[in-house]
C-alpha cells in the first residue's frame, strides 16, 4: 500500500501531460511562426541591440536583446511540425527561420561595418567555441520552453528560456566575424547558433511526442507514409552533425580535465599557483595557455612539463606559460569577471587602451614605451590594458635569458618604475614566456 502511494505521488510530481492544451499550443506556435510586420522589426532591433551589447561588452544589453528576439517561435515550429507530421508547418517554420537568420545576420554585419569600435570583447570571444554545456543548456531550455508553452494556463518561463538558450548573440558574433574578416568568429558563432537551434527543436519534438499531440493524417495512406519518411530523413539530416559534435565535445571535455589534473598535481609540487588554463585548438598544433603566479618557469622546467604531457599521451599539445606577478590570494580578492575578461582579451591580443580610464595621456604612454626601451632593453612590452579604474596590466617578455637573481632584480625595478610613471599603487605584470 505504501509503495502504491509513493508511485501515485511520484506520477503526479513528474506528470506533464495533465494541464497541457494541445489545440491552444498548436494555434499559438503556428500563428507565431511567420516573420512579418512587427515581428520582423522586433528581430532587426534585437540583432542591433545584441550587436551593441557585444561591441560594448555589456551583459545587460545582450540579455535585453535576447528577451525581445522572436527567433524562438520558428525554432519551436520546426520541432512541433516534425512531432505532428505537418509538412506545411515545417516548410513555413524553415522559411521563417531562414529569413530570421538572414535578417539578424545582415543587421549585425551592417552594424559592425559602421561602428567606430568593432574591437574583440570577452562577450564575443565567449560565443566562438561551443561546448558540451551549451548543448545541454539548449536542450533543457528547449524542454522548458515547450513544456511551458504547452500549458493551458501560460507560465512566465519563456523569457528565462530566451535568456538561457541565447540565440541572437552567437548569430551577431557570426556577423561580427564576417564584417571584420575574422573567420573563426564567423564560423564559431554561427555553429553555436546552429547547435542551439537544433537542440531546442529536438527537445520540442521529443516533448510533443511524449505529450501525444494529435498527428496529422492523410486520406492517401501512401502519401502519409512518404511524408513521414521525409520528416524522419530531415530530422536525421539536421541532428546527425550535432550528435557528432556532442561526441567530439565530450572527448575534448575529458581531455581538458585530464590536462588540468596533470598540471594541478605537478604545479602544486613545484609551488606554483595555477590561476587558469585554456586549450586553443588549431589544425596542426593544440596550445595550452597557462596563467600562473609564483616561481618563474625556466626553459628546463618547461621541458619537464612537455615531457609530462607526452608521457600521458598528450604530445599534440604545446604549452604557453604566462606569469602574473600577483598571488592566488590576491586574484581571489579581485572581481572574478574582471580577471576572466582580461585573460580572454590576452588570448586574442585585443587588450583595449582607454586613456580616460587609465589616466595616461597618449603622449605620456608613448613616452613610457620609449623609456622602457632605453632603461630596460631586456624587456619588450607586448600589450597594455586595464582591469578596472585603478588596476593597470602590462604584458611583456624578456628578449634574452638572464640569471634568476638578475631577473628578479630587473622585474622589481621595472615594476617600481611603472608604478611611478602610471602614478598607481598597484599594477599587474604578465610575463609571457613564449615569444613567437
Amino acid at each position: 500500500m505504501f509503495l502504491k502511494r509513493v508511485r501515485i505521488y511520484l506520477r503526479r510530481v513528474f506528470d506533464i501531460r495533465t494541464g497541457s492544451g494541445k489545440e491552444e499550443t498548436l494555434d499559438e506556435i503556428s500563428s507565431g511562426v511567420s516573420l512579418k510586420g512587427f515581428n520582423f522589426w522586433m528581430l532587426v532591433c534585437s540583432a542591433l541591440i545584441a550587436s551593441l551589447g557585444l561591441d560594448t561588452n555589456s551583459t545587460a544589453v545582450i540579455i535585453g536583446a535576447m528577451l525581445i528576439s522572436p527567433l524562438m517561435n520558428p525554432i519551436l515550429g520546426v520541432g512541433l511540425s516534425l512531432g505532428i507530421n505537418d509538412k506545411e508547418l515545417l516548410f513555413r517554420s524553415i522559411k521563417s527561420l531562414g529569413l530570421a537568420t538572414l535578417a539578424g545576420f545582415l543587421s549585425s554585419v551592417i552594424y559592425f561595418k559602421l561602428t567606430p569600435f568593432g574591437n574583440i570583447t570577452s562577450e564575443l570571444v565567449a560565443r566562438t567555441t561551443p561546448t558540451l554545456l551549451d548543448v545541454l543548456i539548449a536542450f533543457f531550455g528547449g524542454i522548458a520552453g515547450i513544456v511551458s508553452g504547452s500549458r493551458k494556463y501560460k507560465t512566465n518561463a519563456i523569457p528565462g528560456v530566451a535568456i538561457a538558450t541565447a540565440l541572437m548573440p552567437p548569430l551577431c558574433t557570426s556577423g561580427f566575424g564576417f564584417a571584420t574578416g575574422r573567420w573563426n568568429f564567423f564560423l564559431g558563432g554561427f555553429y553555436l547558433f546552429f547547435i542551439n537551434a537544433v537542440f531546442i527543436s529536438l527537445a520540442t519534438f521529443l516533448i510533443i511526442k511524449y505529450l501525444r499531440f494529435p498527428v496529422k493524417h492523410f486520406l492517401d495512406k501512401k502519401k502519409e507514409r512518404k511524408n513521414r519518411r521525409y520528416m524522419i530523413a530531415f530530422l536525421l539530416l539536421v541532428v546527425s552533425p550535432s550528435i557528432y559534435f556532442l561526441y567530439t565535445s565530450y572527448l575534448q571535455h575529458n581531455e581538458k580535465k585530464k590536462i588540468d589534473l596533470i598540471l594541478n598535481e605537478r604545479m602544486l609540487k613545484d609551488n606554483i599557483d595555477l590561476l587558469r588554463s585554456d586549450v586553443i585548438r588549431t589544425d596542426s598544433v593544440n596550445y595550452i595557455n597557462i596563467y600562473h603566479s609564483g616561481k618563474v618557469i625556466t626553459p628546463a622546467k618547461q621541458n619537464t612539463y612537455d615531457s609530462l604531457l607526452k608521457a600521458n599521451g598528450l604530445d599534440n599539445f604545446k604549452m604557453n606559460f604566462k606569469r602574473l606577478n600577483i598571488s592566488k590570494d590576491e586574484v581571489v580578492n579581485l572581481s572574478k569577471e574582471i580577471v576572466e575578461n582580461y585573460i580572454k582579451d590576452i588570448e586574442h591580443k585585443t587588450i583595449q587602451i582607454n586613456d580616460s580610464l587609465r589616466g595616461v595621456r597618449p603622449m605620456l604612454l608613448e613616452q613610457i614605451t620609449k623609456e622602457v626601451e632605453y632603461a630596460f632593453p631586456e624587456i619588450k612590452i607586448e600589450s597594455t590594458g586595464i582591469l578596472s579604474d585603478s588596476i593597470n596590466a602590462i604584458m611583456f617578455n624578456l628578449g634574452k635569458k638572464i640569471q634568476k637573481a638578475e631577473e628578479e632584480r630587473l622585474l622589481s625595478n621595472f615594476y617600481n618604475y611603472l608604478k611611478v610613471r602610471y602614478n598607481k599603487d598597484t599594477l599587474i605584470l604578465i610575463q609571457n614566456h613564449n615569444k613567437k
